[in-house]
């Protein structure tokens, strides 16, 4: 994302584990828009070794079922924790770890060289002595261009689920699990 396309995205600030508390059911907003391209499939299936031609042969794919290559769902999971720096931002605050992934669903192919976006919603938080567990409904849209249309998908739903702890936590590590 651009330095301009960056400052037009706003985000959402959390100071403390209570901030979670009063945010509890709300939208938290929307990431910019980043495309997929080519390197970065390619990238994904070095890593995790899923080669297919689907996803990294371009002649072959412009004659399989999408037209074109496609990303891996999985790397599209992969860019959540990116997109969602983008709409939330979290202070003071020594600990956040993924703790959940649920109700994950790809729901339409993303081809390379289209755009998706991320969306948020802060759907329930659950306070505890020492650490705060929120839960997120996550939505990645696809669209052929960079802003909003009628030709937009849906590509991605997940519930993700953070733990946070506040800095001024004197515990430790152990007292997470």
């Amino acid at each position: 994302m651009s330095d301009y396309e960056r400052r037009k995205v706003k985000l959402r600030t959390f100071n403390s584990a209570a901030d979670f508390v009063t945010a509890e059911g709300e939208h938290l907003g929307v990431s910019g828009w980043l495309q997929v391209v080519q390197p970065m499939v390619d990238q994904f299936a070095e890593v995790t070794g899923d080669r297919q031609w689907i996803h990294t042969d371009s002649v072959k794919a412009a004659n399989g079922p999408f037209g074109a290559p496609i990303a891996h769902g999985f790397l599209l999971l992969s860019l959540v924790p990116m997109m969602l720096s983008e709409i939330i931002e979290i202070h003071d605050m020594d600990l956040m770890l993924n703790s959940k992934l649920r109700e994950v669903s790809f729901d339409a192919a993303v081809t390379v060289g289209t755009f998706v976006q991320l969306s948020a919603e802060l759907h329930a938080v659950y306070p505890r002595k020492l650490l705060t567990t929120a839960e997120l409904n996550l939505t990645m849209a696809v669209s052929d261009k960079a802003s909003l249309g009628p030709q937009d998908r849906v590509c991605l739903r997940a519930m993700q689920t953070l733990i946070v702890r506040s800095k001024r936590s004197n515990r430790t590590g152990a007292d997470i699990g």
